[in-house]
């Protein structure tokens, strides 16, 4: 905590941007300070390759800890 306080300073004047993976991150962090001029959403993001051929196979897949906290259990 103490480590946290003292640095606030810093993490607020000397960042450049701060960047989030999503506006519900973003709003979560908000009651901190950050500056809204500095502050930025950018989604996971992984482009798909346009396919040839249509795929019909039902699949399933799974990006992250594979744990209870997850869903993994239930996947």
């Amino acid at each position: 905590m103490l480590g946290s306080w003292s640095h606030r300073g810093a993490w607020r004047n000397l960042i450049a941007a701060y960047i989030f993976i999503s506006a519900a991150q973003r709003d979560l962090l908000a009651p901190v300070g950050l500056r809204g001029n500095r502050s930025f959403v950018e989604h996971n993001f992984v482009p798909v390759p346009p396919q040839t051929e249509v795929i019909t196979k039902h699949q399933v897949a799974f990006v992250g800890r594979p744990d209870e906290a997850k869903g993994a259990p239930s996947l």
